[in-house]
């Protein structure tokens, strides 16, 4: 079975144009190794986005998060660090996924 990653809808354009290269996920949602081909789909419709390869995994906590995160997200620090708050509220510890389209 193919495995997918998941990203809200909103993040599609912004993947296809490669303005968004990482995201950023707690452990439950870190099952991926680089070099990992998946399918990006849309969360909650599951619609298809593109596909991507894994480039790279690499423990973050909020705190390790930089501009150059946030450019990589295509999107400000300051809405960054709140955004991954509410989609992982009380959570720390995270993992950056690097990804790029194949």
């Amino acid at each position: 079975m193919d495995k997918i990653i998941s990203f809200y809808g909103r993040f599609s354009d912004d993947i296809k144009a490669n303005r968004k290269t990482i995201t950023i996920r707690n452990s439950a949602e870190a099952q991926y190794e680089a070099g990992d081909i998946v399918d990006a789909i849309t969360h909650p419709e599951g619609l298809p986005i593109t596909r991507l390869q894994i480039l790279s995994i690499t423990p973050a906590s909020l705190d390790d998060l930089t501009i150059e995160h946030a450019k990589q997200e295509n999107m400000p620090l300051e809405v960054l660090v709140p955004l991954i708050q509410e989609i992982y509220p009380g959570e720390s510890q995270f993992y950056v996924i690097e990804f790029k389209q194949v």
